[in-house]
């Protein structure tokens, strides 16, 4: 029986490529350990040799053949370069520049959203070595948003347009350098639109850091992804150069990075163990100065204290859709298409800054959740699309930007049984979103039967009567043979 057998693997096996990888990591693996001060760097097919001396590049490649030919494996004459510049992996390096070759993107195959993924897969790939922003790309991200199915059709918009030519002549123009080690490695951070930029330096630059196009919140302040961007700036450091950066050079002054340390979880762990040093003074060179500072970086319209001679404002929402905001013993209620109480709320809040855009103002709210998220607005570039929350939390970000006066948002607790007039102005807007739900005396008389009855719990009793939560919670509180907590 004849035996066949490649010693060139066909392209058509699945599992080609590693295969290839490995058989050709196995030839030359004797050639490694003997030129150990040598970089030999492997990829498939393709090698690249280098090392500080060039008599001894030779004779290592000499090496390399004889074992690869032992391997079976030829190497093909034409496709040997041993003088500038050199090719490989589709860069041209050129002494210490590494350059992007020319490329021109094609445009008429993009339709489906499948195109548009692989194509946004290769630039993705390209970005460690081109000064493109997220921002800047973020046309063509908004591309493979909406229908998940791979071929659901897709157009180029405008400004999807113009971020492709944006990439043809980044791959043209720009180019990137190789680390020397007996220089410092700085990381440099730059204020671009909608997520932070960074960039190792030395003299030239060597690599470009890019944050996920999507961010990992609803809301991220601009600080806290600059905080992100420390942290994937370290990881990525050891791991492509084997050392931490020297320097940081980020935007903020030495009493900025004091209050974000103080006031931010982000900054105390991007920061931990970190024994180099961090500045806000970037380097004369005009590549640096392309990025403009961000407009949105500290807090100053939303005050972390309540203010003197403000109007005081409470809001609510119940799941009936009812909003509601109280100030001066005046009550404001109106009706939404929200079923959730933090979403007709959220449009409570937006209804009171909308009516007082020129006054300061204290204004509490019972939602945890919109206390702590509200006042990250004024910091964060961009909000994570999901549902309709992100629509409502833009509508807010809208209006705190437009405001030239501050305002406190504060969180109270419903329901306390204390005195006082911030508990009393709570549960007036309180009581104003329950005018509808109190008229339904019999859905309260049914719970009350079944109830009495079955002695339900309080979740169960407010999903099946529509009751409000309150009005489900002394159900089961008056009950004398039900236990409360």
């Amino acid at each position: 029986m004849k035996r066949y057998q490649w010693k060139v693997l066909p392209q058509g096996m699945a599992n080609s490529p590693t295969l290839c990888q490995k058989y050709v990591a196995a030839a030359i693996e004797p050639v490694r350990k003997t030129w150990t001060q040598m970089y030999i760097i492997h990829y498939m097919d393709d090698i690249l040799i280098a090392g500080e001396i060039g008599e001894q590049v030779l004779q290592c490649f000499a090496q390399l053949k004889q074992k690869l030919t032992a391997a079976g494996l030829q190497i093909a004459p034409e496709k040997v370069q041993l003088q500038d510049p050199y090719t490989y992996l589709g860069f041209q390096i050129n002494g210490p520049k590494i350059i992007n070759l020319k490329a021109v993107i094609r445009r008429d195959h993009l339709k489906t959203l499948n195109d548009f993924q692989k194509l946004l897969g290769d630039i993705n790939w390209l970005r460690p070595y081109l000064k493109l922003t997220t921002g800047e790309l973020k046309p063509l991200f908004d591309i493979l948003k909406g229908d998940s199915n791979p071929k659901s059709l897709r157009s180029i918009t405008k400004g999807a347009l113009i971020a492709l030519q944006q990439v043809e002549h980044a791959i043209a123009t720009q180019f990137v350098t190789s680390i020397d080690y007996s220089q410092p490695l700085i990381f440099i951070i730059f204020n671009t639109a909608v997520t932070p930029t960074g960039l190792f330096w030395q003299n030239n630059p060597i690599m470009w850091v890019h944050l996920p196009s999507s961010p990992k919140k609803v809301l991220l302040p601009y600080y806290d992804a600059i905080a992100d961007l420390i942290i994937l700036g370290r990881e990525n450091s050891r791991k492509y150069f084997g050392i931490e950066p020297s320097t940081i050079i980020q935007p903020y002054t030495q009493s900025h990075i004091h209050w974000l340390l103080q006031n931010t979880e982000a900054w105390p762990i991007a920061c931990a163990s970190y024994t180099g040093t961090i500045d806000n003074h970037y380097p004369p060179n005009k590549l640096i100065q392309f990025c403009k500072l961000h407009a949105f970086v500290f807090p100053h319209i939303i005050s972390k204290e309540p203010l003197n001679d403000a109007l005081l404002i409470f809001t609510d929402g119940s799941s009936t859709g009812l909003a509601a905001y109280t100030y001066s013993n005046v009550v404001v209620k109106f009706q939404t298409t929200y079923t959730s109480a933090q979403l007709v709320e959220l449009q409570a809040i937006i209804a009171a800054l909308s009516a007082f855009p020129c006054q300061p103002l204290n204004i509490y709210t019972d939602s945890a959740y919109l206390a702590h998220s509200i006042p990250l607005l004024e910091t964060v570039p961009q909000i994570k699309h999901i549902s309709d929350t992100a629509n409502l939390f833009l509508q807010c970000q809208q209006l705190i930007r437009k405001r030239t006066t501050p305002f406190f948002l504060g969180h109270i607790r419903a329901h306390s049984g204390l005195p006082g007039p911030l508990t009393q102005g709570n549960a007036t807007a309180d009581t104003a979103t329950k005018t509808i739900a109190t008229v339904t005396t019999d859905n309260l008389q049914q719970s009350q039967k079944a109830h009495a009855l079955h002695h339900l719990n309080a979740q169960t009793l407010r999903l099946m009567f529509k009751l409000t939560r309150e009005q489900a919670r002394q159900i089961v509180k008056q009950c004398a043979n039900c236990i409360t907590y």
